[in-house]
This record gives C-alpha cells, structure tokens and sequence, in this order.
C-alpha cells in the first residue's frame, strides 16, 4: 500500500518538476525575446500595418540640436523647427490631429496651437512656450499613434489630441477582427502579452500569407485617400461592416495613445469634435438597401414635392412631402438635411438639430466625425481622469439654436480664424483647471476680458490675401469631395484676390464645364494656361470647352498640336471619338469607339460618356448598357426605371436627331 502510494508520489513530482521546467524554461525564452528587443503582438495595432518608416522631423545638417520637419513629410505639415534638447525653462506643447490641428484652411500660424501659444505667453510673462504642431492633412488617429513613440522623444510638457474626422478616408479590411467572438478575442489580448506567441504567431502568418491568405491591412508610408481616386465620392457606399470596424479601431487607437502618453507621464488634453450642422449639405446620399422600383419613384415623386413647396415658402407643405418620403426611405442623408432646414426656418432648434445630425450620420461619405467618436472620447477621459476640452458641448452653447454652422466653419469641420481662437480658448479653460500649464485658472479668469480683445486685435490684422487664400482651401477641399456649387462661391470670391495661382481658374474652368457652360470654362482654361503652360489637365479642360461648344475640328486640331502623358489616354480617346463625331469623320469614330469598347472601367462618369457616344454612333443597346452599368456602379436603387428616364430625355432623342431609328 506504502508503495503504491510512494509511486504515485513521485509520479506526481516528476510531473510538477517538468511542469516547472518548462515554465522556468518558457521565461527563460521571453526574457531573452525582451533583451533582443523582439515587440509583443499588444504593442502593434491590430487593425493596419504600415509599409516604410520615416521620422516626422529630422536633425538639421548645420545647425546643432537642432530638428525641422522631413521634406518627405512638407505636403501634409506645416513648416516648423525647435531645438533638442530645448532650451531651459521653455514650455513645449505638442498638438496632435488632422487639418484642423495644421490649421486648414489657412496656415499653422492661425491654428488653434498657434493662438494657444500667444495667449500662454501674454498672461505668463517671461514664458517661453514652443508648440510642436503635429496636424497632419488627411491624418487619422492610426497614422498619429504611429508618429506618437518620435514625438514623446521630443520631451513635450502637454500634449493636445483633436483627432478624429479623418477616419473614413483610407481603405481598410476588418472583416476578420469583426468576426472574431468575444471570447477568442479576451484570450488573444492576454496571448498577445507574450513576445515567444507573437514570435510564432508572425511566423505562422507570413507563411499563409505567402500561400494567398488575407491578414490585416497595410498601408503606404502616405496617405492614400479615397476621394483623390478617379471616381472620387462616387467610390463610397453604404458599408455597416465598414464602418463598424473603423468605430472599433478609433477606440482602440485613442485609448492605445493615451497608454503610450501616460506610460512617459506627460499630461495630456483631449478634445471633443465639433462640425458644421446647418451650413454642410451631405457629401453623398444613398438609398436603403432593397427599394423597389415603385418605392422609389412614389419617394422621388414626395421628395421633388417638397422641394417645389420649400421654394415656395410653403414650409408646412415642405414638410408633409419630405414626411412622405422619409415614411419610404429614412437613410437618404439629404432628405434629412432638408427636413431640418424646414425646421431651422420655423426656429423649432431641438428637431432642427436632431434632422441635421441624423443628415450627418448617414452621410455616405463621412469626412465629419461621428457622434460616436465623441462617445468614445469622453469615455476615455472619464475612464482615465484625463482633463477634456469639450468643444462640442462649447460650439454648441455659443451656436444660434444650439445648431453650429457656418457662424463658426469655414467648411464642413475647419473652424473660421475666430473658430481657431475659440478652440484654444477652450484648450487654454481644460488646461488651467486641471493645472496643466504655469498660468492658474483664477488668473486666467481675471485675464479673459483682455484676452477677448487681445485676440479681436490680432483677427484685425490679419491680410486680405491671407484670408482668400484660405477660400481657395475651402474651394479646393469641397472640389475634391465633389461639392461643386459650393466649391465655387468659395473659389470665384478666391479669384478676386488670388490672381497668380493656376488652379483657382483651373478648377473654375472644370466647374463651368460641369455646370455646361462652354464658353465660360475656355475662358477660365486660357486664364489658367497663361499662368502654367505645362499643366497638361488645363490643355485637356480647353479641349472640353470646345467640344461644348461643337466645336470638333478645333478639338482635334488641339489634341493633335499637344504632348499628352500616357496616364491621359482613356480620357483623350473619349474626348477624341466625341470630336470626330462633331467633325463628321463618323468612320474614324466608330472605329475609335470600338477599341474602346474592348477597356473596361468602373468609373459610372466614364460609363455615362461612353454610352453617350453610342448614340451618336446610332448603337442603342451599346448606349443602354453602358448607362446601365453607370447606375449600378453608383447603386442607384432603381436602375431600370432611371435608365428609362434618361433614355426619354435624351438618348432616344439624341439618336433620332443623328438620323438614326
């Protein structure tokens, strides 16, 4: 029985000494991952990685200690420089966001770092404050966690995170994140700690990677935004997979950023986001999944309703349309916007508010932060007692009706220059309450009388010149998004100062152009190429301008005289077969639309040209199926019947014009 039980004994240690071997062992091999510097899966982000690295600021080659932006980097941030180590009793503030922390649509020297500095310095005297501004165009809170280990290095006092309204501009898959169950994902976060998992785990993706398996995202050391894409917003669809994950991974990055800033005990701000409401029409609209034919037509039919009424002053009529519309569709962002205009007008705030903000959240094209980013970002600073600039809340309180909107946007989310000064106001009010900065906050309330004239005095001074160029930034930002009518007011009160630069009238010429005004445009192109002569796209408006206005031979003869980049020559053979047509070469341009019939494209505009050169040619199947194929490339929810409409308008009527049947 003794020997049984001695048996079982030592069976028993045998198998707790080999169990302590191998974890003795198993330390053994984390602690040498950790000497050899090997990172742990919990630091990397989950959701991208990234291809190259380059510093945001690099070490002058003549001047010692001292670092100023990498040219790598002068498209997306302002021109700056600070000494390392800085100077003794200087007070550095690092700002960290997208354009609005560069300051869009004018300079870093009218951002909210900016006037942040001026206001600590007049109210501390001898202080001598340096901001790093770290407002990145484009920038999402990703690339910014990327930048963030660099910028720690250089020893800042505070950091200021206004991060947020760029989080839908670059493609990303997370389809296998969202997937993945709560409890595989609990357990996955506790493996993650461990470099020898991690270790094994990357050996085990670059092998299914290597035989075609899917893994995270990685992008560009660039930004690589959607809308700059050919096809820009028409390229955004409805997408709650999406935009699921791009909630998931804002949180997680924020709260990511906001370890790493504590880890080196630097006190840090975040900033809630406000956007322009009443003064924005939604970027794109979309109707919801699984309309009927019949449904659509009955809601076109109550939303053009509506909007006869409203023109009319008929507000309560405007209304019952737009109800009507809703009661079929209550996803289209545009329909929402409208509604809230009606209830902006009958100075009902709360439903005028609500109506916008719905606009806003199904906007197909989300170049404004969502409500939930502003969730997340006072959780966050509620979790983990960290001081909030609550600019929201702020914007909204000084707002008419509690709605802002073009009384403190430039555009869509870049405050006006006295918007930028209310942003560090607010910054300056978080920071002096929690004591982040040498100036109490009973001095600082003792100094606001004079800091709101103060800064009144310096909006003053401000150039003409300046302020317009910012107005071809408000121009530029809505073209890109495809914003045309706005885009123009911005652009047409930019020209009346700006004279010197190509674009403005370069993008002037191809709103013209969109509007159908031929004569306009070529105006507009000649102004343009006389300032840049070697910009082959102004060229390529003037040949427009002149097929708008029938004139083909001319367009020929200016496609023929001109050295055109090979990356044109889908647009140059559209462009050609249409001038043929207008010059009567009727066999050349059939001839020419047949090659083209052989490239494929999903480009909807590209699409709609092609089947417009069908009719000309007399091909009514070609032309139908090319619209056709425009419409579903944009998800329209009732191609058929629109397909139709357009045939009525113009196709059949075009085609009988050509002599065809």
């Amino acid at each position: 029985m003794r020997s049984w039980r001695a048996g079982l004994f030592r069976a028993w240690m045998k198998n707790i000494a080999a169990l302590l071997v191998g974890i003795v062992l198993l330390v053994l091999l984390e602690s040498l991952l950790a000497l050899l510097g090997v990172p742990s899966l919990s630091q990397e982000d989950p959701f991208v990685g990234f291809a190259g690295k380059s510093p945001l600021f690099v070490r002058d080659d003549n001047v010692e200690n001292l670092f100023h932006l990498n040219p790598d980097k002068a498209a997306y941030f302002n021109q700056q420089q600070f000494e390392m180590p800085k100077k003794k009793g200087a007070f550095r503030i690092l700002v960290m966001g997208g354009s609005t922390t560069y300051g869009r649509p004018y300079l870093g020297k009218t951002a909210f770092g900016a006037w942040l500095e001026k206001l600590l310095e007049r109210y501390v005297p001898g202080l001598d404050v340096e901001v790093i501004n770290a407002g990145g165009i484009s920038y999402a809170s990703y690339r910014l966690k990327r930048l963030l280990p660099e910028l720690l290095n250089y020893d800042p006092d505070l950091v200021v995170i206004y991060a947020g309204h760029n989080e839908f501009l670059e493609k990303r898959t997370f389809d296998p994140l969202i997937r993945e169950p709560e409890g595989r994902r609990r357990l996955r976060g506790i493996l993650h700690h461990s470099r020898l998992y991690s270790e094994l785990y990357r050996t085990i993706t670059k092998l299914r990677h290597h035989k075609g398996g899917a893994g995270r995202t990685v992008l560009g050391e660039d930004v690589e935004a959607v809308l700059e894409q050919v096809g820009g917003p028409e390229l955004y669809h409805r997408d709650s997979r999406f935009r699921e994950g791009v909630i998931r991974q804002y949180r997680f990055t924020l709260g990511d950023m906001a370890r790493m800033i504590s880890r080196r005990k630097v006190p840090l701000i975040l900033c809630t986001l406000p956007v322009n409401l009443s003064g924005v029409s939604p970027f794109k609209s979309e109707h919801r999944a699984g309309l009927r034919k019949e449904e659509w037509q009955q809601w076109q039919a109550a939303f053009e309703d509506g909007e006869q009424k409203s023109l009319a002053g008929d507000l309560t009529g405007a209304l019952n349309s737009y109800r009507q519309a809703e009661r079929i569709d209550d996803q289209f962002a545009e329909l929402s916007y409208r509604i809230g205009k009606i209830y902006l007008r009958r100075k009902r705030f709360q439903k005028a508010y609500e109506e916008f903000d719905r606009a806003r959240q199904n906007d197909i094209v989300p170049l404004r932060a969502l409500d939930e980013f502003n969730v997340i970002i006072r959780q966050i600073a509620g979790d983990r007692k960290i001081p909030l600039a609550d600019i929201e809340t702020f914007f909204r309180r000084i707002s008419p009706g509690g709605i802002p909107g073009n009384n403190l946007f430039a555009d869509h989310v870049h405050p006006t220059l006295e918007g930028q000064q209310i942003l560090a106001w607010v910054v300056l009010n978080a920071a002096t309450d929690a004591g982040l900065v040498p100036l109490s906050a009973e001095q600082w309330q003792g100094s606001m009388v004079d800091a709101r004239a103060y800064l009144s005095s310096e909006l003053a001074k401000i150039p003409e010149r300046y302020r317009a160029r910012g107005l071809w930034g408000v121009g530029r930002l809505y073209y890109w998004a495809g914003k045309y009518p706005e885009a123009e007011r911005a652009l047409k009160l930019a020209w009346k100062t700006v004279r010197d630069e190509a674009e403005i009238p370069k993008q002037l010429g191809s709103l013209a152009l969109w509007r159908g005004a031929g004569f306009e445009a070529m105006q507009y192109f000649v102004q343009a190429e006389q300032l840049d002569p070697g910009d082959p796209w102004i060229r390529f408006g003037r040949v427009q301008a002149l097929l708008m206005q029938e004139s083909g031979r001319k367009a020929l003869d200016l496609l023929d005289e001109t050295t055109w980049p090979d990356g044109m020559k889908m647009r140059l053979d559209v462009a050609r077969c249409r001038a043929l047509f207008q010059a009567g070469q009727d066999r050349a341009a059939k001839a020419l639309l047949n090659k083209l019939q052989q490239v494929e494209t999903d480009v909807p505009a590209l699409e709609k040209e092609l089947a417009d050169l069908y009719v000309l040619a007399g091909r009514k199947q070609e032309a139908r199926m090319h619209y056709l194929k425009a419409l579903r490339l944009e998800h329209h929810p009732a191609p058929d019947a629109e397909l139709e409409q357009w045939w009525n308008d113009v196709g059949a009527h075009q085609l009988k014009k050509n002599g065809n049947p």
